[in-house]
């Protein structure tokens, strides 16, 4: 339940794409160029898992169903694409610099309770 909380916590704050298994966390982080076209994917994505009737569960496992692909597999997300993410390397120096919209160093003042204006950086 703790990773669970945590996940919904990071993906609030734009911390993303992000997905756990059991007690490991995988984080990708999108390139500020690209961060407006991946949204207005993301935009699509929760229209279609809405209409698809939300979070699914088979098993112990929770997802959320998007569209049938040609090869008649239906896609899957992890997450339901609600928040969109944001680029925050504003918040650090020399980050800003990388070309990505977040860093690990979010993902650590995140799992402090501190945000990047709190972080004196």
């Amino acid at each position: 339940m703790f990773g669970d909380a945590l996940l919904d916590i990071l993906q609030a704050a734009s911390i993303g794409p992000s997905l756990r298994w059991v007690d490991d966390f995988v984080f990708f982080t999108i390139c500020q160029e690209f961060l407006d076209e991946y949204n207005q994917l993301r935009g699509k994505w929760r229209a279609t898992i809405e209409k698809n009737g939300g979070r699914q569960q088979k098993g112990g496992r929770y997802w959320f169903k998007g569209e049938i692909l040609p090869s008649g597999q239906v896609e899957e997300f992890v997450e339901d694409m609600v928040m969109p993410l944001c680029d925050l390397s504003s918040g650090h120096r020399g980050i800003s610099e990388s070309g990505l919209a977040f860093s690990i160093q979010d993902v650590e003042l995140l799992c402090l309770g501190l945000s990047t204006e709190q972080s004196g950086d």
